[in-house]
């Protein structure tokens, strides 16, 4: 009976110890099983971050950002790596023609600039754009395979002066463009003829304009003005602009700077500011008197 029991006994354990240790290992194996579906959640994250740094011309951004975390770096994200690396080796300078468009600040009320009590219907006709013109150019330029660039993709400047062509890298049909805003200046004329009365930036960090409404109440407004309409643009479709580039700002400063009086201490310090935050936001500031 003895002998029995201790044969039975020892089975038992032996059974009970089996099946701890394959309890263990299956929940090894779930638990790398998560864990690997965690991996693959952060790849996924990757390759879709780094597709949107690509749509933006960021390409060596992208791969740095795919070979970032040692822990989930697989085949998968090598062969993005690879697609990137395979298409900057295909790309070659840019030589064909290099175009410029202008604005000056937009019309946002036409029924005031072209009513009976504006200030100079025609002259608005001939130099100015609507709001509504601006906005609708945007999508038929990007349609024709426009890229908005910065000026200083095209040159370099050493610190002597010495100007220096750059090349540039862009795929294949795609055609770059400049872009420049005149002035940004605010008479008291323009704001009672539907232009905005200054730009300012907002709780969310970005240039914005203010200006009048039809009734007189001054408002934020975000499609008012060209900054932060191409700024939203290009949120949506940062493949408008090559690395972040937006356009080049010529103030003249004879109607204040961007709405604000420079010779008065205060607002000189906020249109330093609004310049500051415009140039993190990928606009250039360039000398009025060159054009």
């Amino acid at each position: 009976v003895v002998i029995v029991f201790l044969i039975i006994t020892t089975s038992v354990g032996g059974f009970i110890y089996v099946k701890s240790e394959i309890d263990k290992k299956n929940n090894a194996i779930q638990e790398e099983i998560e864990k690997e579906k965690a991996r693959e959640v952060k790849r996924v994250e990757l390759i879709s971050k780094a597709s949107l740094m690509v749509s933006g011309y960021y390409y060596q951004e992208a791969i740095e950002l795919l070979k970032s975390d040692s822990d989930i770096y697989n085949d998968k994200l090598e062969s993005e790596v690879k697609k990137i690396e395979d298409f900057v080796a295909d790309l070659e300078p840019y030589t064909g023609r290099i175009e410029q468009i202008f604005f000056h600040t937009l019309i946002v009320y036409p029924e005031l600039a072209f009513g009976p009590n504006s200030s100079q219907a025609q002259g608005y006709n001939y130099w100015m754009t609507t709001q509504l013109e601006f906005q609708r150019m945007l999508p038929l330029l990007m349609e024709r395979v426009y890229v908005l660039i910065r000026i200083s993709d095209l040159y370099e400047v050493d610190a002597q002066g010495n100007v220096t062509e750059k090349e540039l890298y862009l795929p294949e049909g795609k055609r770059p463009l400049l872009m420049s805003v005149d002035n940004v200046g605010y008479p008291e004329s323009r704001k009672k003829d539907g232009f905005a009365s200054r730009l300012m930036i907002d709780d969310n960090n970005e240039v914005t304009a203010v200006i009048r409404n039809l009734e007189g109440v001054e408002i934020v407004s975000r499609t008012a003005e060209v900054f932060p309409i191409v700024d939203d643009f290009i949120k949506a479709n940062p493949e408008f602009s090559y690395r972040g580039a937006k356009g080049m700002i010529g103030i003249t400063g004879s109607w204040g700077v961007m709405g604000y009086d420079p010779k008065i201490a205060s607002e000189a310090a906020t249109a330093k500011k609004i310049a500051d935050r415009l140039k993190e936001l990928g606009w250039e500031f360039v000398s009025h008197s060159y054009t």
